[in-house]
């Protein structure tokens, strides 16, 4: 009540604190003060049988929070935080998943869209969206919050996006062409845009999430986007390290196109002659 409804991610933290509140009523009922290192191991390993390692470290993180507030800010005389007191779940490496073309068609073509035409069915914008996910690396978010007055030209501004900071993006002209085909913003909430996309999706491509287009988008613009400086600009990251980790995912064509760089600068660097001191 107090803290969750001032985050951008409010919505998905209701769910998880609920949820927690609904399956773990022995645990949750506990006095705060009694909670301790082998209630969260056995909450652990219970959500560990029905969830991947990845939203246990999530609800790992909210419940984690709670108990620092209440340290912190309300002055509860509680000990050590036991969130802190055992070993998190160990997290996969980062998805590196990339869209193809023909991946991205079989998609659209599940969700009824003939690329080029006015959608009109909530399926159809879902398509849409997908489509200029990847032309922008925008985040689903970021699209459905896109109002008529954010666009200029062949940018792009988003407000008060994941990082609090507003960020232009460059619009190529295959995302110019479909934002001509719509009125922002859209028609369409993020749940829906999410449901829409696991229902539709074809069985062969039920491991690509919508996101994924932005790592898709991402690893397409670092192709021709040489500056890392100016790719984190347009991707919001605060941190390169993440945006080159996590996001940055080229192909073994393009890495190959650079083994022999090092070779030709060598070849046009002068000769140059070191005088000796005595």
């Amino acid at each position: 009540i107090e803290v969750t409804p001032t985050k951008k991610s409010a919505r998905n933290e209701s769910l998880r604190l609920s949820a927690f509140l609904r399956d773990f009523p022995r645990i949750a009922n506990k006095p705060v003060e009694e909670l301790n290192r082998r209630d969260v191991a056995l909450w652990r390993d219970a959500r560990l049988q029905t969830v991947t390692a990845a939203s246990v470290v999530r609800e790992w993180n909210s419940l984690s929070a709670v108990y620092t507030h209440a340290q912190k800010v309300w002055g509860l005389s509680l000990p050590q935080n036991p969130f802190r007191l055992i070993k998190r779940p160990n997290v996969s490496k980062s998805r590196d998943q990339r869209i193809t073309k023909d991946d991205a068609t079989a998609i659209v073509a599940a969700l009824s869209y003939s690329p080029g035409t006015r959608p009109k069915l909530k399926r159809e914008f879902a398509a849409w969206a997908f489509l200029f996910a990847i032309e922008t690396a925008m985040r689903a978010g970021e699209i459905l919050k896109l109002q008529p007055d954010d666009v200029a030209g062949k940018l792009a501004t988003l407000r008060d996006t994941k990082n609090g900071h507003d960020r232009t993006v460059p619009l190529s002209a295959a995302a110019r062409d479909l934002l001509a085909l719509v009125d922002l913003p859209l028609p369409l909430s993020s749940g829906t845009l999410d449901a829409l996309f696991r229902r539709y999706r074809p069985p062969e491509l039920a491991h690509l999430h919508f996101h994924d287009t932005r790592h898709e988008a991402l690893s397409r613009m670092a192709k021709k986007i040489q500056n890392p400086m100016d790719l984190a600009k347009i991707s919001g990251h605060r941190d390169v390290r993440i945006l080159l980790n996590t996001y940055y995912n080229p192909d073994g064509a393009h890495l190959a196109d650079f083994a022999g760089l090092a070779f030709e600068v060598l070849v046009v660097m002068p000769t140059t002659r070191c005088k000796t001191i005595a």
